[in-house]
């Protein structure tokens, strides 16, 4: 982020054998780090749900966002809300943790 607060986000969808279907990133002016994770999860389930791709699981790296997706937080309720209505209109897919380095794109 630098001094500027310039930040970016982005996320992957994937089909059930791991095939890219669609990708998303964005640049915008934020507060913090976890505020971009917000967005980048709101983003992938707009998407989602768009696209109409369900049954779903969300893959986050962000321990916090597993933690707090159930929870309470007063600085992100907002976008806590919004995330929970499209996991609710998505059929209430798990959202799970895994390590960034699980999330790159392999070969096989």
């Amino acid at each position: 982020m630098g001094s500027t607060r310039q930040g970016g986000t982005g996320g992957v969808i994937r089909n059930s054998k791991g095939n890219w279907v669609v990708g998303y990133m964005g640049n915008f002016y934020m507060a913090n780090n976890m505020k971009a994770e917000w967005i980048a999860l709101l983003q992938g389930l707009r998407i989602a749900l768009e696209r109409g791709l369900v049954p779903l699981e969300v893959n986050v790296d962000c321990k916090e966002i597993k933690t707090l997706i159930r929870g309470e937080h007063p600085t992100y309720e907002n976008i806590l809300s919004d995330c929970r209505d499209l996991l609710h209109r998505l059929w209430n897919p798990t959202v799970h943790h895994v390590f960034r380095e699980t999330n790159k794109w392999q070969t096989l």
